[in-house]
């Protein structure tokens, strides 16, 4: 990076998240993961995939406006983004 002339604070963002990814990959094989879910006979799927997300639903006080059919559609709506410590995901104005 540095012979492309890439900004010391782009190459810090991108080695923390680099080994963001890294201790975190050691401690999850996501494919290895996924590979089991779909594995799954399909009603054990929906119910792993169900109940992984209930948390979240649950601590989300409006959520409880909304039918059970339509928060188990959610649920297989979401996905999963990975960013590193510190990263702007949102910001206001750009």
């Amino acid at each position: 990076m540095r012979d492309k002339k890439v900004n010391s604070s782009l190459q810090r963002r991108i080695g923390a998240y680099i080994e963001y990814q890294y201790k975190r990959q050691r401690s999850r094989d996501e494919s290895l993961e996924q590979g089991i879910i779909m594995k799954l006979a399909p009603n054990l799927r929906e119910e792993l995939i169900y109940e992984a997300h209930a948390s979240l639903f649950d601590s989300i006080p409006w959520m409880k406006y909304f039918s059970a059919e339509f928060i188990k559609s959610l649920a297989f709506s979401i996905e999963e983004y990975n960013y590193s410590e510190k990263e702007i995901i949102y910001q206001v104005g750009r």
